[in-house]
């Protein structure tokens, strides 16, 4: 397929530029990428070998907008953004340049093809996470007028045979589909007040699915092997852990969230109850905690969590 100019910004094309952007991301994030157990790349590279398939699919995967920064015939940056949740809110990743072309402006001359073309499709709000300690790109991002409402701390636990999880306090107990409402509530109140400001759309993923619904109601384990658990104390639901597989192959998810004035009594025994139902699986298991939050961190970390990278979240209202 040939492309309409051969230096400069052209919109990303999966079928002929996904190898080439695999490369890139490789040598933007590569170490970052290894430390956290992301295959990104892996799997860039093995859709790369589709062929025509990839058009077929390319729709529907998150990659798929995007501008690239090409010269001579080779892309040497690149930006990455997807919609989120049917709503009107675009997720920004990948902004990645060579070193040996860093420097000149193309990071920001792609970000700003980003933003523009997000703004054409109706876009309202722009997501970006960055690496605290990458001050150039905070510094980009800070001048397109993004605006920073939390940070958080991104840790993992890798399955190691033979590990003992000490049996959770029985106050801790599974999560009825119909107390969703409650759910909602807790985290409404558990979520720090900016970023409720920022993602206004974040409540729903509190309320489960139909299926979810259904699998409780059956008795059945849901697809996403989701584990919920938590803690009612006179009645209120004062703490949940969620545990849940967004991909086959991927990490699995975990979450703490527990009231203001309950912080410091939960966290302990929800991640006991939720690691107790991973003993003898081997996968990974990673959580974002906001630092607003100290004690979900403290606890994850007594059950062998390592902490991989702290990563501002920023916003844009377009």
């Amino acid at each position: 397929m040939a492309h309409p100019q051969t230096n400069g910004i052209r919109a990303f094309v999966p079928r002929t530029d996904l190898a080439q952007l695999a490369d890139l991301i490789d040598a933007a994030f590569g170490d970052e990428l290894r430390r956290t157990g992301n295959r990104l790349t892996d799997e860039m590279r093995q859709l790369a070998t589709w062929g025509s398939l990839l058009g077929l699919a390319a729709s529907s995967w998150p990659l798929y907008h995007g501008c690239v920064w090409v010269e001579d015939k080779r892309i040497i940056g690149n930006v990455s953004y997807s919609r989120e949740h049917g709503h009107d809110e675009w997720q920004i990743s990948n902004v990645a340049v060579y070193p040996e072309h860093r420097g000149r402006g193309i990071a920001g001359r792609l970000l700003d093809c980003a933003l523009e073309d997000i703004r054409r499709m109706g876009g309202q709000r722009a997501y970006l996470q960055v690496n605290v300690d990458n001050v150039v790109a905070r510094r980009l991002y800070l001048q397109r007028g993004f605006r920073l409402f939390d940070t958080i701390v991104e840790l993992g636990l890798w399955p190691r045979p033979g590990t003992i999880i000490p049996e959770a306090s029985r106050r801790v107990e599974p999560v009825a589909w119909w107390q969703s409402r409650r759910m909602v509530e807790l985290a409404r109140q558990a979520l720090p007040p900016s970023k409720l400001q920022a993602r206004p759309h974040i409540l729903e993923q509190y309320r489960p699915s139909l299926w979810a619904r259904l699998s409780h109601a059956l008795l059945l384990d849901p697809l996403d092997g989701r584990c919920d658990c938590a803690v009612i104390e006179s009645g209120a639901l004062v703490a949940i852990g969620r545990l849940w597989s967004s991909s086959a192959r991927g990490p699995l998810e975990l979450e703490l969230l527990v009231h203001p004035l309950q912080r410091g009594q939960w966290e302990v025994e929800l991640t006991r109850a939720l690691l107790g139902q991973q003993v003898g699986r081997a996968r990974q298991i990673r959580a974002h905690v906001t630092t607003a939050h100290p004690e979900a961190t403290e606890a994850l970390r007594m059950h062998d969590f390592e902490q991989l990278r702290t990563l501002d979240e920023m916003v844009l209202t377009i």
